[in-house]
């Protein structure tokens, strides 16, 4: 597998979670001179919902043998400017895995397992539900 094929696997996988990419967007990116190194970097945004609710998505992805593996990601849910939460893999913090979903104050890491991103996905579709305002309710109102 090369990084091309990683991306087009994300992006399927990104439409099968009812997400999509904004047009104004390039999530994906492969490392200058070597297709096993790439990001993913940009924001992806809830089928229904207006733009102001999204999942900021950030992907340092290294291609090893057949496997794939993400030293580093983060997906955090923003809903109307406010960071609701997400999940974390970052070496230089404390834990090196952790969640953003307390409730107890704002950005609080808590220790965490590794998520793939489409069970962050579900994760924030869940608050989404819970907590969004979708177009049609809102062209209702108006």
């Amino acid at each position: 597998m090369d990084i091309w094929q990683y991306f087009l696997q994300r992006q399927r996988e990104i439409e099968a979670c009812s997400l999509t990419i904004p047009e104004h967007v390039d999530l994906f990116a492969a490392e200058a001179g070597d297709e096993r190194r790439g990001k993913l970097f940009g924001c992806v945004e809830f089928a229904c919902y207006p733009p102001s609710v999204y999942m900021q998505v950030h992907e340092e992805i290294v291609i090893e043998g057949t496997g794939i593996s993400r030293p580093r990601y983060a997906c955090f849910l923003v809903i109307d400017g406010r960071e609701i939460g997400g999940f974390e893999r970052h070496l230089t913090h404390d834990p090196a895995v952790h969640k953003h979903c307390s409730g107890h104050k704002n950005h609080e890491a808590s220790p965490w397992h590794v998520v793939s991103f489409k069970q962050a996905a579900e994760t924030a579709w869940e608050y989404v539900s819970a907590f969004a305002t979708p177009l049609v309710a809102k062209q209702a109102r108006s």
